[in-house]
């Protein structure tokens, strides 16, 4: 015996498409203009790693050890290269303005 689908007493309606709305593109935000003064990172870096040294120096003449020279050397060097860092990233600075031009 075979079953038979009776018919449905309401017809199927097909969804009507919601009409798009136009969607407002997004603004475009300037660029935050870079500071003029570039060289400003390394004299903080500079002032900060002399600060550190000097600290460096003051505990390693504290303890008055042998042993304390190695971890104060350590940070003798690593100071050192945070400042020569500083320094390769500001020669590799092009130097060119990226703002856009006001015209």
């Amino acid at each position: 015996m075979r079953t038979q689908l009776a018919p449905s007493p309401e017809p199927v309606a097909t969804p009507h498409p919601r009409p798009l709305r136009a969607v407002p593109p997004r603004p475009v935000l300037p660029e935050t203009p870079r500071d003029s003064d570039r060289g400003i990172g390394l004299l903080l870096s500079f002032t900060a790693a002399l600060s550190v040294m000097v600290a460096d120096v003051i505990i390693v003449g504290a303890v008055d050890r042998s042993w304390i020279l190695i971890p104060g050397f350590a940070v003798l060097l690593l100071m050192t290269v945070i400042v020569f860092a500083a320094i390769m990233r500001l020669l590799a600075d092009n130097g060119e303005d990226t703002t856009p031009d006001a015209r």
